[in-house]
């Protein structure tokens, strides 16, 4: 079984690199406000970062259930 400090440091640098695309996107479509699709994808981004640590929770209380 992997360590719980390493499947901590890959979580984190996911959450970050999510959180790094989010705003990758976001700021041009704010910027310009001319491309929505851009800013729709960068909000549906952002609600997904914010629940992603939810469904971790979820998935490590479900195998505690095995």
């Amino acid at each position: 079984m992997m360590r719980m400090h390493l499947v901590f440091a890959g979580m984190l640098a996911g959450y970050l690199l999510l959180l790094l695309i989010a705003f990758r996107i976001a700021i041009p479509a704010l910027v310009n406000m001319q491309n929505d699709g851009a800013l729709i994808l960068a909000i549906l981004l952002a609600f997904a970062l914010a629940a992603l640590p939810f469904f971790v929770c979820f998935l490590m209380e479900k195998n505690d259930e095995d």
